[in-house]
């Protein structure tokens, strides 16, 4: 529907501009002006950053249950990773630049040597995230598989109790049906 087009054409925006605040906000942070400066005179403003970042998460946000907000605020397994995924990468990602920047200022690191450390350490920490999910997600399946036998055998057990009662009521009509002719007789 033409309603729905512009609910994802309206998230899509916003999380474009997003990821433009967002980068202003860290070369802020950093110090990586080059990222924010558009012309000699003129730049994105750090209270601009500030406003469209808010503005934005406030339009992803007006409807939780829809398009992109939606991937992250629905209650299967798939929102349940991305609410537990996301924070991580991006503090992550966000400390790590930090210190890369920090070390690199401070002489300690070379140019070189920092964006090989951070890209080192982010890989790292991203694999740790991803097995401890994983190792989550596992003990998750596990549960969910002996449930799931547990109502397979209620299932069993139920069936087993419809027979037994299907077989006394046969048993019952039998017998009160030979009662009914001795009766008669």
């Amino acid at each position: 529907t033409l309603r729905g087009r512009a609910v994802m054409v309206s998230q899509a925006l916003a999380a474009a501009t997003l990821a433009v605040s967002t980068m202003g906000l860290i070369a802020y942070a950093y110090g990586a002006f080059a990222l924010i400066e558009f012309t000699s005179a003129s730049a994105m403003a750090f209270q601009t950053a500030i406003c469209l970042s808010a503005a934005s998460f406030g339009v992803l946000w007006l409807r939780p249950s829809r398009a992109i907000t939606n991937l992250v605020t629905n209650a299967t397994l798939g929102g349940a990773v991305a609410r537990r995924v996301l924070p991580a990468i991006v503090l992550v990602t966000v400390v790590l630049g930090g210190i890369r920047v920090f070390m690199t200022r401070e002489g300690v690191l070379n140019e070189v040597t920092g964006i090989a450390l951070l890209i080192t350490s982010i890989l790292v920490t991203l694999v740790i995230v991803f097995l401890i999910l994983a190792d989550r997600l596992w003990r998750l399946s596990l549960r969910l598989s002996a449930r799931e036998r547990a109502l397979i055998d209620s299932a069993e057990d139920l069936l087993r109790a419809r027979d037994a009662a299907n077989a006394a009521a046969r048993v019952k009509a039998d017998f009160v049906a030979n009662m009914s002719h001795e009766i008669r007789t």
